[in-house]
């Protein structure tokens, strides 16, 4: 996406900025002028978006004051992530990553009816190493 930069050291020293305006990693007690939204709930810090994400369907970029829509901290802009809907029609997948070290990771996502007006997305991953 132009003019995003995502910077990432671990969870607590990450940024978003867009258009050079955003995160300081260097304070936790300073909000940052970019927000980030997951499912339309406001993620405070951009840590909190540092996970494996399954199911996205969706980036938006929003570039610009987004304080109408989105509240404050979002002078810079928004990064709205949004993930897929339930369906009706049965689905699902499952991955399997190995590496050194002992590294495993498993995904899996499935999706289908639960009664005849509901259905449900179930998403879970697991990931280990002995490094």
């Amino acid at each position: 996406m132009p003019s995003l930069n995502v910077a990432f050291m671990h969870a607590r020293q990450s940024s978003l900025s867009i258009r050079g305006l955003g995160n300081n990693p260097a304070s936790d007690g300073l909000e940052g002028s970019a927000g980030i939204y997951l499912d339309n709930v406001y993620l405070g810090r951009p840590g909190m978006a540092v996970f494996d994400l399954l199911d996205i369907e969706q980036l938006e970029l929003l570039r610009g004051p987004q304080g109408t829509l989105f509240g404050k901290n979002t002078t810079a802009g928004v990064l709205n992530i949004g993930t897929r809907k339930p369906s009706f029609t049965a689905e699902g997948g499952v991955s399997t990553s190995i590496g050194e070290d002992g590294y495993v990771q498993n995904q899996g996502s499935f999706s289908g009816p639960l009664s005849e007006t509901l259905a449900g997305r179930l998403s879970a991953y697991r990931t280990r190493e002995n490094g």
